[in-house]
């Protein structure tokens, strides 16, 4: 089952994609 694997890794990615964000925006 690929797709699971897939849409873990893609959700990990997002979420640290939106720490990220979230760290660079704060002033």
């Amino acid at each position: 089952m690929p797709r699971i694997e897939k849409d873990n890794k893609t959700r990990v990615v997002y979420l640290l994609a939106e720490t990220f964000v979230m760290m660079l925006g704060v002033p």
